[in-house]
């Protein structure tokens, strides 16, 4: 008999059984008796419906394919896990879902997607391209293709670079962005010129324009001073004579010259004033006659000089002195003029008329300017100073042992506690005070007042026998009691009074015991009103006099009865081994539960309660299995390709392998890249960092991350850039690969260092060094030419006066000028201007009262001189043989001849004959060479001025010598 229950899945079948009883022998002797007995006995099974298998104890729908992604959900039905959606072509797959969905790529798990060939992924689900090398100024719009950003163009070296365009180009600057030039270091914007930098000179350019950093080009008809390239100086050719060039190609002379008519670059000295005993020899500057010399305020005034000079006198003559007022002549010495004073000084000396100075160690007395008292060093103290540095004490004063200049008073008898302040007279030291009676004798004060004391010294007391000093306050003094008192307050020497609230033992007056008005209970009064519990008893909560029985550890689930006794409550029993402890019953027993009270089951730490049986209890899983099954509490089993986290029992990851690198592994070998981080272009489990924009000479080593490459470094104010380092640094290049320098526009590199570019000059520099791109720096000494900034000429820093500079600080004379003494070029004159000032070359200047003529200045005379010469104004010296005031009588001849013959001999040899090769031979020669002196090696400058200046020396020295005699004798020296 079979019966058929049907419940959903699962039904329940009675399955009846018919037994047949057989026949018993009972004993041996008995018959067999056949007896057929028939009954049905019956139980119940659990069997699954059609479509379902049996798991364990449950039922499960059964799939003829496994699922894929996916679980039978009902026979032959397969739900997808999450993530993944139904295939339309395969009932039992289940395909994953990328939402939004993939671009340039496939969903390969949920919400993953796998980018295509060349592609790498830029968000969860779009895929960009991906270019070998990182595009640099471009977007990589499809695989290896790199499209330029806008205002860059192409690298022709490079397929992956793109470099900024500006237009108009940059000058002196870099392209470093669209349209925007970066200037050179120690360059600046052009507001006016787009893109193009100038040149930054620290200093202002004066008559100048700034050419390159710090270098300053000089203008047209300038030339660069001596010690500042910053300033330009005007150029005059020729050059000023006692002049100034004030711009270009002209002069202004200085003050006391004036123009000459024939030369508008040269200027001759004028004297405004007459000169008094002296000579005008240049502007408004006299030259004194022999024995005087200039006054400093007058300069066309001379005055007389004594040697040696006058003291407190005035030089009256040459050397002839008059004293100042208030001096007279020292008695052994003309030239010193002594001061007088009157009175005599006293302790002094007599320095200034009626003013004395005082000898060391005096002073001038303050009434009296001609007495000096004597200085002591320090002051004396209640002494006078009686001689310098010594000091004699006042009455009632004595010196003291080691100071000279101190006395001190003196007290008889001495002073007690107190310092002698005056002679006979104490005062007392600080915390003392006067006694009342004796005004030698000072006392010590305390304040506060000693208390149980004695005041022995200032602030200190000494305590009364049976005391002693309080452990805050010096000046209290407390008694004492032995043996110490207990509850009590010692009132005085051994006296002891107790505590409020204490009362003294009946035999011991040094003790106080507590009173306790309730009586205690299972305690004792340890304190006034405090009762201390006996042992294994503790204070009721409200109540500090009843005391009541502790058990320990504490009594659960029961009453603690006496110290260390528990008793049980009702439906509780005590433990095993513990009796402290009483557990609940419960029946029947839990099941994965712990009986908590009775009949109170309560489910085990990650178990809960069946829906209809409180004593069964099943597990857990909190948080809920992620991607697994809760096997047991708190215990999930990851399904298959799934493992459990490492911190979480709870999750379960899945499982990608190769690992994922710089991603996470969100599904089955699925990873998906971190925040910042791309798939490489060939390998789905590698991320590699993505930084924006890209790195420049560098390598992307973490999100938005660069590492230059070896031999670069980044850039200030950008970390994306990387820039090339160059060891020593260039100098006048750019560094544009690791040490490799690239020279600017106009420089070349030096023969020995790559680093260092050093400018081009073309034509080479004269004298000078090139600095900058064609651009001379003169050497130390020179300057440029006023109409060629590569040459420079010499300059000399005091001004050739009548010369040439022609090496620095050498000047060397015009033609015509001859050097003297002292270095100044003077004009030359032939015949030396006798009788006048030679001025110019060949150009004789003849004093009031005489003329030129043949070179000569001649005096002129009121009546002609006949037969003779006239040699100042209105005299007449004859010749020889001739007499009377105009010469107009003759002598006699051979008188004459006799007495001159050996004089004419001597005026043909040493006059005539060197006049001869002077006009002849040396003149020309002379004429030759200095017309020719520009032409020749520095050397031969010096070689032809010494010639020069030999030659004209003697000449002139020789003419000067025999000018008077050529003269006398009725010749002419042109």
């Amino acid at each position: 008999i079979r019966q058929l229950l049907l419940h959903k899945c699962a039904r329940s079948t009675v399955i009846g059984r018919t037994l047949l009883l057989k026949p018993v022998i009972i004993d041996r002797d008995a018959v067999a008796v056949g007896l057929s007995l028939t009954y049905t006995a019956y139980r119940t099974e659990k069997i699954c419906c059609a479509g379902y298998r049996k798991q364990y104890s449950d039922c499960v729908p059964v799939c003829s394919k496994s699922c894929k992604n996916g679980y039978c959900a009902s026979p032959e039905i397969c739900s997808c896990y999450s993530g993944y959606i139904k295939d339309v072509n395969d009932k039992y797959n289940c395909i994953p879902n990328c939402y939004p969905s993939c671009i340039n790529g496939k969903c390969t798990s949920p919400n993953t997607c796998t980018c295509n060939t060349g592609f790498t992924k830029s968000t969860t689900n779009h895929c960009e391209p991906t270019c070998t090398y990182q595009c640099i100024n471009a977007k990589c719009t499809n695989p290896n293709t790199c499209t330029c950003n806008a205002g860059h163009k192409k690298d022709p070296t490079s397929w992956y670079k793109c470099v900024p365009e500006c237009y108009p180009r940059c000058i002196n600057s870099q392209c470093t962005a669209p349209n925007i030039c970066t200037c050179h270091y120690k360059y600046h914007k052009n507001n006016l010129v787009p893109n193009k930098c100038d040149p930054i000179c620290s200093k202002s350019c004066r008559n100048a324009d700034c050419t390159a950093p710090d270098v300053c080009s000089c203008k047209s008809g300038y030339v660069k001073e001596h010690n500042d390239d910053t300033i330009c100086n005007p150029v005059c050719h020729p050059a000023c004579i006692n002049s100034k060039c004030t711009s270009p190609g002209i002069c202004e002379c200085y003050n006391g010259y004036v123009k000459q008519d024939r030369s508008t670059n040269v200027c001759v000295p004028k004297c405004d004033q007459k000169c008094t005993n002296a000579e005008c020899t240049a502007p408004n500057k006299c030259t004194c006659y022999e024995g005087y010399a200039k006054k400093f305020d007058i300069d066309t005034n001379c005055t007389p000089v004594c040697e040696p000079e006058c003291t407190n006198g005035e030089c009256t003559a040459p050397n002839k002195c008059t004293c100042n007022e208030g001096y007279t002549k020292k008695f052994d010495n003309d030239t010193i003029c002594a001061p007088v004073c009157e009175p005599e000084c006293t302790n002094g000396e007599c320095t200034l008329p009626n003013k004395c100075t005082c000898y060391e160690g005096y002073t001038k007395k303050s009434d009296n300017d001609t007495i000096c008292i004597p200085v002591c060093e320090p002051e004396c103290t209640n002494a006078e100073c009686t001689a310098p540095n010594n000091c004699t004490c006042y009455e009632g004063y004595t010196k003291q042992f080691e100071n000279d200049t101190m006395c001190t008073p003196v007290c008889d008898p001495e002073c007690n506690n107190a310092e002698c302040t005056a002679p006979s007279n104490c005062t007392c030291n600080v915390g003392y005070t006067k006694e009342f009676d004796n005004d030698t004798m000072c006392t010590p004060v305390c304040e506060p007042e000693c208390t149980n004391a004695e005041c022995t010294a200032p602030n200190n007391c000494t305590c009364n026998e049976g005391y002693t000093k309080g452990f805050d306050n010096d000046t209290f003094c407390t008694p004492v009691c032995e043996p110490e008192c207990i509850n009590a307050e010692c009132t005085a020497p051994n006296n002891c009074t107790c505590y409020e609230g204490y009362t003294k033992e009946f035999d011991n007056d040094t003790i106080c015991t507590p009173v306790c008005e309730s009586e205690c209970t299972n305690a004792e009064c340890t304190e006034p009103n405090y009762c201390t519990c006996y042992e294994g008893y503790t204070k009721e909560f409200d109540n500090d006099t009843m005391c009541t029985p502790v058990c320990e550890p504490e009594c659960t689930n029961a009453e603690c009865t006496a110290p260390s006794n528990c008793t049980c409550y009702e439906g509780y029993t005590k433990e095993f081994d513990n009796d402290t402890i009483c557990t609940p019953v419960c029946e029947p027993e839990c099941t994965n539960a712990e009986c908590t009270a009775p009949n109170n089951c309560t489910c085990y730490e990650g178990y809960t309660k069946e829906f209809d049986n409180d004593t069964i209890c099943t597990p857990v899983c909190e948080p809920e299995c992620t991607n697994a099954e809760c096997t047991a509490p708190n215990n999930c089993t990851c399904y298959e390709s799934y493992t459990k986290e490492f911190d979480n029992d709870t999750i379960c990851t899945p499982v990608c392998e190769p690992e994922c690198t710089n991603a996470e592994c969100t599904a089955p070998s699925n990873c998906t890249c971190y925040e910042g981080y791309t798939k490489e272009f060939d390998n789905d489990t590698i991320c590699t960092p993505v930084c924006e924009p890209e790195c420049t000479n560098a390598e992307c080593t973490a999100p938005n991350n660069c590492t230059c490459y070896e031999g670069y470094t980044k850039e200030f104010d950008n970390d994306t850039i990387c820039s090339p380092v160059c060891e020593p640094e260039c100098t006048n290049a750019e560094c544009t690969t690791p040490n490799n320098c690239t020279c600017y526009e106009g420089y070349t590199k030096g023969f020995e260092d790559d680093t260092i570019c050093t400018p081009v000059c073309k034509p080479e520099c004269t004298n000078a060094e090139c600095i900058a791109p064609s651009n001379c720096t003169c050497n130390e000494g020179y300057t440029k030419e006023f109409d060629n900034d590569i040459i420079c000429t010499p300059v000399c820093e005091t001004e050739c006066t009548n010369a040439e500079c022609s090496a620095p600080n050498k000047c060397t004379c015009y033609p015509g000028f001859l050097e003297n003494a002292i270095g100044v070029c003077i004009p030359i004159c032939p015949g030396g201007c006798v009788n006048g000032t030679c001025i110019l070359p060949g150009n004789c200047s003849c004093p009031e009262g005489y003329q030129l003529l043949k070179g000569v200045c001649t005096a002129l005379c009121t009546d002609e001189c006949n037969n003779g010469k006239c040699t100042s104004l209105a005299n007449c010296k004859c010749r020889e043989g001739w007499a009377e005031t105009d010469c107009s009588q003759e002598q006699q001849l051979s008188s004459y001849i006799r007495t001159h013959k050996d004089t004419h001999l001597q005026l043909l040899l040493f006059v005539l004959l060197p006049m001869f090769l002077f006009v002849v031979i040396i003149q020309p020669l002379l004429k030759f060479l200095m017309s020719n002196r520009k032409v020749y090696s520095v050397n031969n400058n010096r070689v032809n001025e010494n010639i020069e200046m030999d030659a004209e020396k003697t000449l002139l020295v020789s003419a000067r010598s025999n000018s008077e005699d050529c003269i006398e004798y009725g010749f002419n020296m042109s």
